[in-house]
């Protein structure tokens, strides 16, 4: 006697017009308060048709979310471009697509505090769909090199600790052994207050950045930022702060920081400096930096991807101010996890603080993403939280 499914499979054969196999992958899975699954397209090998079969409760509605969101797709990138439908769990319903390169859907996250979205769900397996090749496009970033500030500009951001010789000597020695460290209270606290406040002002214009099957983020149009907004930036891409950040890290940010297989060298052996920061006469090097002013709120999230993993190739160090974050719980989402290329288990994790400068060395085998913020945070004032995310680039030899 056929098996309920094995009938399933000869019907969907024939009204797809597909010879699937007698192969197929079956799992239950089951969403509760605020979980969800993101933005994917199921293309794995031997994959054919996906299916559904609902076990909600009878009283699911859409308030509960948990629909299945269906994408477009753009017609030059093949990337996810926008929701075209959304289809509500409902009791007792089978549901079923194909998987091809379109196939792009994710399950919105389940809001219902009481019920829970319980499927059978899986894949029945066949030929490949006829895709098109696929269009790798390189994401450029845009490198800055960094600029001169005014002394009186450093000295009231920076708190005094931080050029402290002694302590930034302590905090290397930390950071080489652990790639990372928060320097709690970095500036200095009216300057921080000042700029968690402006960076609330509706004079900033915010734009939304995908595709979905990578990043859901806002992210601030520099131009319109306030005058301090604008002024901490230059601080922090500062020829000032590269060369303090090369004292912390040991990196080679700064001209005037030493090569680690200098340090041991006679000092006859090592480059003459000017007192102007010029040697020689050789035009001196500061490394460069990439930079973004963002906004999380709720649904907001970056992922890992696969031509992330395929261009990333440099070191970088990536820095992080977290602005209006006091009302901020790890419960939320939002904090930033760093895994190694085809593992699963984090590195380092990174949550947002109060006046605080998060450094992480991410090598070229390190990957990070920020984890999807959930319903929770609307549950807070404000419902959202703010950063500077930096990432500072070494001399280029």
């Amino acid at each position: 006697m056929r098996s309920a499914l094995g009938m399933v499979k000869d019907w969907l054969s024939q009204l797809l017009d597909v010879q699937l196999s007698d192969k197929i992958d079956l799992f239950s899975a089951q969403y509760k308060y605020t979980d969800t699954l993101l933005c994917h397209d199921d293309e794995l090998e031997g994959r054919r048709v996906a299916f559904i079969y609902y076990l909600v409760p009878e009283n699911w509605e859409a308030a509960d979310g948990g629909a299945l969101d269906l994408f477009s797709t753009d017609a030059e990138t093949g990337l996810p471009e926008s929701i075209v439908k959304s289809i509500v769990p409902s009791r007792n319903s089978f549901l079923f697509f194909e998987v091809t390169h379109k196939s792009f859907h994710q399950v919105a996250e389940v809001l219902s505090k009481s019920k829970c979205r319980l499927s059978l769900s899986g894949w029945f397996r066949g030929p490949p769909a006829i895709r098109p090749e696929k269009v790798c496009s390189a994401e450029v970033i845009s490198k800055q090199q960094a600029v001169d500030i005014e002394e009186e500009v450093f000295y009231k951001y920076i708190s005094a600790e931080y050029i402290n010789p002694a302590t930034l000597s302590e905090i290397q020695e930390t950071f080489e052994v652990e790639s990372e460290i928060q320097l709690q209270d970095f500036f200095n606290t009216s300057v921080y207050e000042r700029i968690c406040k402006d960076i609330t002002s509706d004079d900033i214009t915010w734009k939304r950045i995908g595709p979905a099957v990578k990043r859901n983020i806002e992210v601030a149009e520099l131009d319109t930022l306030p005058s301090s907004l604008k002024e901490c930036l230059q601080f922090l891409i500062s020829d000032a702060v590269l060369l303090t950040l090369s004292n912390i890290t040991g990196l080679k940010l700064h001209h005037l920081a030493p090569d680690s297989e200098d340090e041991d060298e006679p000092e006859s052996k090592k480059s003459k400096t000017s007192a102007n920061g010029s040697g020689g006469g050789e035009e001196m090097k500061t490394g460069t930096v990439s930079y973004q002013v963002r906004r999380w709120s709720h649904g907001s999230y970056t992922l890992l991807h696969d031509t992330q993993m395929e261009q990333q190739t440099e070191c970088t160090l990536e820095a992080f101010v977290h602005l209006n974050c006091d009302s901020w719980d790890e419960k939320q989402g939002g904090y930033t996890s760093y895994v190694a290329k085809g593992e699963d288990e984090e590195l380092i994790t990174v949550e947002p603080r109060r006046n605080c400068l998060s450094l992480v060395y991410k090598d070229a085998e390190a990957m990070g993403f920020v984890k999807h913020i959930n319903h929770r945070i609307s549950e807070t004032d404000p419902p959202c939280f703010y950063d500077i995310a930096l990432m500072y680039h070494e001399i280029e030899n």
